[in-house]
């Protein structure tokens, strides 16, 4: 059942191969029977900079092993702390600051679960990160903006590509094309409100496909001493920013395909 979850050029043998077994029985009996749509912290920074250095490490560690398809190591990376084995669900990999603003990183970066997809990762270790956490509505940044299901129906690992399907959308509502609109316009909200805290060369703005898996995102953009909040209500956006530095105060959105409209501002 696990053959694919070692191989010679990892040196996985059987004592390993128990032990992800073992993790991955721990991490399904850790599973909520029925389990609430989330609310999720996106970081938007994509260097070590603002961020503990152990931390930057420990993420690093994770996604160099999911880049180089070593799925026992990611298993005991995250059962290193067995009562938060969800911490790195969603994780990119972080570079070292500063950034050449000539070769940002965005354009290179792959989420470790999308890894799983471009590596034909065994059916049980998708499952367990699934249950960790992991979205499947989240896009790749390396240009073609692709979600996991989508690596592996053109890689034709037709065995992952039934586990990766979506869970059911939150907002089936909105349109591929209208929630890509909507995404422009509130990625110029946040340069707006943020003003030159927000890097463009060193940062990514949440995406919001996420919302079609859970219903409220949380951005803290480094530097401003505050946050943007995000979640739609019917055909909008609402999208609530908190500046203390850069001077703006509080403003809330409501976002359109057409428009970003600011219906309210001050200090709250």
């Amino acid at each position: 059942m696990f053959t694919k979850l070692w191989g010679s050029k990892h040196g996985h043998d059987e004592e390993r191969q128990k032990n992800a077994q073992s993790i991955i029985a721990k991490i399904h009996s850790m599973a909520p029977m029925n389990p609430e749509p989330r609310i999720f912290n996106w970081e938007c920074g994509l260097t070590d900079e603002h961020m503990a250095e152990g931390y930057v490490a420990e993420c690093n560690k994770w996604s160099e092993a999911a880049s180089q398809g070593d799925w026992c190591k990611v298993l005991e990376i995250a059962a290193e702390e067995p009562d938060c084995m969800e911490r790195y669900a969603n994780i990119t990999r972080y570079h070292r600051s500063p950034i050449d603003p000539s070769h940002p990183p965005s354009g290179r970066l792959s989420p470790y679960f999308h890894q799983a997809a471009s590596h034909n990762a065994p059916v049980e270790v998708v499952k367990a990160l699934i249950e960790l956490g992991s979205f499947r509505q989240l896009h790749s940044t390396d240009g073609k903006f692709q979600r996991p299901v989508d690596i592996a129906q053109e890689k034709g690992f037709t065995e992952l590509v039934p586990v990766l399907q979506p869970p059911p959308d939150l907002i089936p509502y909105i349109s591929s094309q209208a929630l890509s609109r909507i995404q422009t316009h509130f990625e110029d909200v946040v340069r707006k409100e943020a003003k030159s805290a927000f890097k463009p060369e060193s940062m990514r703005v949440a995406d919001l496909c996420l919302l079609r898996e859970v219903e409220t995102i949380f951005m803290t953009v480094p530097g401003i001493y505050g946050s943007f909040e995000m979640r739609f209500e019917g055909d909008h956006l609402v999208t609530r920013s908190s500046c203390r530095v850069v001077g703006t105060g509080d403003a809330t959105y409501h976002i359109t395909a057409e428009k970003a409209t600011l219906v309210q501002e001050g200090w709250g």
